[in-house]
């Protein structure tokens, strides 16, 4: 017991609480400090407390000191270390007591219901009878809280699975967004590449349009060339037809002025080539 000091000696203040010094060689707690002292954990912030904690160590050290007839070292030890624990970290241990833990609580009756006499005045008996209730009641105690503990891990086993269908969800969205990402930018550079090929058919059609535009006014213009050029050639055989015909009721044709025509006639590059022929015709004849 890390708390035992030689009777009248002052004990070190230990840095800390270390509940081991008020439990047995198996770990579970054996000594209860406010029930040794038969002291009131609530009157521990009283100035008076620290002298009710030392009549209450003198009186227990009358009955209790190895140099009395019916004293015993190891219970004097007990009480000089549970004086220790609340003199010195009396706080902590009303926190460790009080603590949400049914655990805690259950060692704290088995540990008051084994007290021997000083400190517990019951039947060896009852105390024997009532420390195996509680034994039996502290067994279903860890039966629950292994069970409980098995729950917890299990929890904890399915909240880790589910943080890493989470974490694969995310993942999936990661890569979810970076291909569409990645196909948006895809899409519109096809977009970019259509619409500059659709500005490049725009700008070769608005020329294929002009050319067109340009050949059809050409056209219009010789259709037009071709229709004064008819008319001329009209105008020639009119004045063929008509010089024919003034030659064919003359009675006796001039051959110099009938030559001179016919001359002019297949001379013209412009009047109808039959036309042009025949006055060929003409004129050797009129050779022979």
């Amino acid at each position: 017991m890390a708390y035992s000091v030689p009777t009248g000696e002052a004990p070190a203040t230990p840095p800390v609480l270390d509940i081991a010094v008020l439990c047995d060689e198996r770990g579970r707690l054996r000594w209860v400090p406010e029930l040794v002292l038969g002291v009131d954990l609530r009157s521990l912030e009283d100035p008076e407390f620290r002298a009710i904690l030392a009549r209450r160590v003198r009186r227990l050290q009358i009955q209790v000191h190895p140099d009395r007839h019916s004293g015993d070292g190891t219970l004097s030890r007990v009480v000089n270390i549970c004086a220790t624990v609340l003199r010195d970290h009396g706080p902590e241990y009303v926190r460790w007591v009080t603590r949400q833990n049914g655990r805690t609580a259950m060692e704290v009756v088995r540990a008051a219901l084994l007290l021997p006499p000083p400190f517990q005045d019951l039947p060896s008996e009852d105390r024997a009878r009532l420390a195996g209730l509680v034994e039996h009641l502290g067994a279903q105690l860890r039966s629950s809280e292994a069970t409980a503990s098995e729950e917890r891990r299990r929890a904890k086993r399915a909240e880790e699975q589910a943080a890493a269908a989470r974490r694969a969800a995310a993942d999936a969205e990661a890569a979810r967004c970076a291909q569409e990402s990645r196909a948006r930018a895809e899409t519109e550079r096809l977009l970019e590449r259509i619409a500059s090929l659709e500005a490049r058919v725009d700008s070769q059609e608005a020329a294929l349009c002009r050319q067109i535009t340009s050949a059809e006014a050409a056209i219009s213009s010789a259709e037009t060339q071709a229709e004064e050029a008819r008319a001329q050639i009209l105008g020639f055989e009119a004045q063929i037809a008509r010089l024919t015909a003034e030659v064919a009721a003359r009675p006796t044709p001039q051959p110099l002025l009938l030559r001179r025509c016919l001359e002019v006639a297949a001379g013209v590059r412009s009047v109808n080539h039959d036309v042009r022929r025949t006055a060929r015709k003409l004129l050797n004849k009129l050779s022979l």
